[in-house]
């Protein structure tokens, strides 16, 4: 599964492997307030993994 997430998320515009996502639209106007992601993101020509967790509120994750 793959999610694009925005780059002032995670100040990144390289692909992001998603592992579990939680989302909670709490008020009901189409917003996700609670984003939880667990995932693994690639730098490079180095193909460096690094485990990330992001906790985003009032955005969207759109998925691709």
């Amino acid at each position: 599964m793959f999610f694009r997430i925005p780059e002032e998320f995670n100040g990144t515009k390289d692909k992001t492997y998603i592992l579990a996502a939680k989302c909670a639209d709490v008020n009901g106007d189409g917003l996700d307030e609670i984003i939880t992601v667990t995932g693994k993101k690639s730098y490079g020509e180095n193909g460096f993994i690094e485990d990330i967790t992001l906790n985003v509120k009032n955005k969207k994750l759109i998925l691709i």
